[in-house]
């Protein structure tokens, strides 16, 4: 390493409030707990309130806002709120008042360049990317302080811009006998910052020369800063393409990042820089786009190296290599999507308790529902939202579903499930992703269900007297804390019904790009109180199809009521597959339809259509062996009567079960024919458990089929 002399006193470097330096040196220090850290931290009220307003800011942004100190370390951890509080104190001691004369503006379009190239490249390779970003500003943290100290006109500021960082470093030992670095490290020591911080900075430039027992964490962090001061220059340096050069070579030596990857990271850097600008509340320019600066780098080699008809021919022969690949990678992103929709559970029978939907933002989704039935007759269900979009989003989503439909049908414990989960998605997650859910296990006998909100939007219990209560999130999101703890909601459903869905619901735009919000769907909830649950959740959709604007994110809701609210069981009756035993089910099947009312032509029509279905599970299930079993159960709901009809024979081909031309003279298919004729609807269910085969037939007693109020008895 290169030996510079300090010529700073410590009384000519600027001083930060003691209680900043009481509260960093508070997150350095593990022997002070997270309690007495937040109420460290809580005692400066406007320190509190800045923190609380970065941290919830988009830049640093999460799943859910941080509600106090305490909140926003149990949502983003103690080391990132310590990157996020750096952040804060470098900004307020580099105040225009402290650096007066300086181009305060210059700097900080130039310091947060470096930071937020450190930190797409330090998330691109698996890096904490906060981390990176508070380090590069702190590196930063004497350049003013040097430039100010010293009187130099605009005119050196502007030629240390032009320079690479090679350049820059030798400008600084020949102007100030010393490198902002080093001021930097004389402040951090000052304040008493954790070494790994100080080592990083103290290395950016000999990363080679770091301690052989230097973990590898340091390392790379030391490569990034460095790696990433190159990446910063391209927006203001002169030589563009030599720098370009570099810092492929840097990418692909340090990191194996491919030029395709750098461009990428490059492209990236601008938006960042206005974000981060906007939530620290610094004064920066909007800033230009690359493709300006790589035209500039391209300018010098076009020149130098080709003619502009073979630049020509090679643009031409690039567009077509694009459109193919574009075109293979829609087919592939078109194929994922099927694949993707194939996990969604299939939609059940009209009385199946529950109902989602799920509406991809982009061609892949994040978001996910599942729901199932398990041996003793109750359902698992769940939503899901993961961090992020795209394919990586998708992959997770696929993951998080997965693990949910395969674990809950072993383990019958929701809480348990839930931490097995979580663990798995914690040992392999990468990146910081995450995922938020609400699961649940649903007994639809009793109408009792038992939640789990890990960190999604609250669950809305849309109650019989039609009050709506919140369920708000009891754990962090899933992927975060490995040893987590889910605690169960147990209660009642009744007649009310459940409301799920991801925060793209109310993050998502209804219009003049104004957002649903809570409120938003809690009015559209009051507003439509009355209707069914299904017919909630679709009019919730309506309004964003009839916005006519493009949703950022993904959109999953679900609905779950209770099957058995309102459900009345007329008749449970056995008999065995012997054709005699049919007339006791019709004369008895027969007083039933009586007792409700029916009109006699609508019970002759009734019992012929229940009696040919009998006659079709003793011929065609059972072949008429008359040892097997047949079960009738009868339910009604309003004007709706449920007759289903369970055999135990081995399943029958369905495709087989049709009904024939009246033309067609011959045995068979009449009576077939006679049931689709006389049922609403007709229909075989898929899960038969331990029976062979279960028919379902629907018929709506309208006013044709029920006696009037004069014709009763």
């Amino acid at each position: 390493m290169i030996e510079v002399r300090d010529s700073l006193s410590p009384s000519g470097l600027p001083a930060a409030p003691a209680n900043a330096v009481q509260i960093m040196q508070a997150f350095a220090d593990e022997q002070i707990n997270n309690q007495a850290l937040v109420k460290l931290i809580e005692s400066d009220a406007f320190l509190s309130a800045e923190l609380l307003n970065i941290v919830n800011a988009p830049f640093f942004y999460r799943a859910h806002k941080a509600s106090n100190i305490s909140h926003a370390l149990e949502i983003h951890g103690r080391a990132e709120l310590r990157n996020v509080f750096y952040c804060i104190c470098v900004r307020d001691l580099l105040d225009p008042n402290n650096v007066s004369g300086f181009d305060i503006s210059g700097f900080w379009e130039d310091s947060l360049r470096r930071a937020a190239a450190a930190q797409l490249l330090a998330v691109e390779i698996g890096l904490d990317g906060n981390t990176s970003f508070s380090a590069c500003l702190l590196q930063d943290l004497g350049l003013p302080i040097l430039f100010h100290r010293k009187r130099l006109p605009r005119a050196a500021w502007l030629e240390f811009l032009s320079l690479n960082p090679e350049q820059r470093f030798r400008f600084e030992l020949k102007l100030f006998a010393t490198s902002h670095e080093r001021v930097s490290l004389r402040l951090m020591q000052d304040w008493s910052l954790p070494s790994p911080d100080i080592e990083a900075i103290e290395h950016r430039y000999h990363c080679q020369e770091l301690p052989a027992d230097t973990g590898a964490e340091l390392e790379k962090l030391c490569q990034v800063m460095d790696c990433a001061e190159w990446l910063a220059s391209l927006f203001s340096a002169s030589g563009k393409s030599a720098i370009l050069k570099t810092v492929h070579a840097k990418l692909a030596t340090q990191f194996a990042l491919t030029e395709q990857q750098g461009f990428k990271l490059l492209d990236n850097i601008p938006a960042r820089v206005e974000e981060a600008a906007q939530t620290l509340g610094l004064p920066v320019q909007k800033q230009e786009d690359f493709d300006l600066v790589l035209h500039q780098a391209n300018a010098r080699l076009v020149e130098e190296n080709t003619g502009f008809l073979e630049l020509t021919r090679q643009l031409e022969q690039a567009l077509k290599e694009r459109d193919v690949l574009a075109d293979a990678l829609t087919k592939e992103l078109e194929l994922a999507g099927e694949i993707q929709r194939s996990l969604l559970p299939k939609e059940k029978e009209a009385r199946f308790p529950l109902y989602g939907v799920n509406l991809p933002a982009q061609e892949l989704s994040g978001d996910f529902f599942d729901y199932f039935k398990q041996e003793d007759g109750s359902v698992y269900f769940c939503l899901g939202d993961v961090s992020g979009k795209g394919i990586t989003a998708s992959l997770l989503m696929a993951k998080a579903s997965s693990l949910f439909h395969c674990l809950g049908k072993r383990e019958q414990d929701l809480g348990k499930l839930m931490d097995m989960i979580n663990t798995e998605i914690c040992e392999t997650s990468v990146r910081g992703m995450f995922v938020a859910m609400v699961a649940g296990k649903y007994y639809p006998e009793c109408g009792t269900v038992q939640l789990v909100n890990a960190g999604n939007p609250p669950v809305l219990f849309i109650q019989q007297n039609h009050e709506i209560k919140k369920i708000d999130a009891g754990a962090a999101p899933l992927g975060i804390v490995a040893d987590a703890e889910f605690t169960v909601v147990e209660f009642k459903l009744g007649k009310g019904h459940l409301l799920m869905f991801s925060d793209g619901v109310t993050e998502g735009f209804v219009g003049d790009d104004s957002k649903m919000g809570m409120d938003g769907l809690l009015d559209i909830l009051r507003d439509n109180i009355d209707k069914s649950p299904r017919e909630q959740l679709n009019t919730v959709l309506d309004r964003f199809k009839q916005s006519g604007t493009a949703q950022r994110d993904d959109i999953a809701i679900m609905v779950l009521e209770h099957e058995g609210q309102g459900v009345q069981s007329l008749f449970n009756y056995e008999f065995s597959s012997k054709p005699a035993e049919l007339q006791c089910m019709r004369q008895q099947l027969r007083q039933i339809l009586i007792d409700q009312d029916c009109k006699k032509v609508c019970v002759d029509l009734l019992v012929l259509a229940v009696n040919e279905a009998a006659m079709n599970i003793i011929q065609h299930a059972y072949n008429f062996d008359c040892s097997g079993k047949i079960h009738l159960q009868i339910q009604r709901k309003e004007n709706e009567l449920l007759f289903k009809l369970t055999d135990f024979a081995c399943p029958i081909d369905r495709s087989c079960v049709k009904s024939r031309d009246l033309k067609d003279i011959r045995p068979g298919g009449l009576g077939v024919h006679f049931i689709n004729e006389i049922m609403d609807e007709v229909i075989f269910e898929d899960d038969c458990k331990q029976a062979g085969n279960i028919l379902l037939l629907r018929k709506n007693l309208d006013a044709v089929c029920l006696k009037e109020e004069g014709d009763k008895e």
